[in-house]
């Protein structure tokens, strides 16, 4: 077995969990489900995520575009989140923040609310998929990066 070096610690591979912040170290992400009804039965989607806590005041994140994954337990493939013109597969949703952090953008497949908090506070939004494709059950973690 090999040792690696992550942060202050030393981990075997596959063992632990290293959090590194992307833009913001307290960025908070709120999974969010929808419930499909079907005859016989019915399915809770993962249909939106909450983002709180987005540093606006320092302007760390403003004019940032975050990429956001979604992973089962064991695999290291990312889920399909959406499915955009009925054959596009959505795996990686993008969501970028305005440099003057009161407008946002994402990619096709996605939608997301008006942001509060604009440039005086942290901000807030929600990203929303508009043909959600993984179920609840299926979502372990979540994963946001900045750039």
């Amino acid at each position: 077995a090999a040792n690696i070096s992550l942060g202050s610690g030393t981990l075997e591979f596959g063992q632990g969990v290293q959090v590194t912040a992307a833009c913001d170290s307290a960025i908070t992400l709120t999974p969010k489900v929808s419930f499909t009804n079907t005859s016989g039965g019915g399915t809770f989607f993962l249909s939106t995520v909450g983002f709180t806590g987005i540093d606006a005041q320092s302007g760390k994140c403003q004019g940032k575009t975050f990429s956001l994954s979604a992973y089962g337990d064991t695999s290291a493939t990312p889920l399909q989140l959406a499915t955009f013109n009925s054959s596009t597969a959505v795996t990686v949703a993008t969501v970028g923040v305005s440099a003057d952090g009161n407008s946002v953008t994402t990619t096709a497949g996605t939608v997301a609310s008006a942001p509060t908090g604009g440039a005086s506070a942290n901000l807030s939004f929600d990203l929303g998929f508009t043909t959600p494709t993984s179920t609840s059950g299926a979502v372990y973690k979540l994963t946001l990066q900045s750039n």
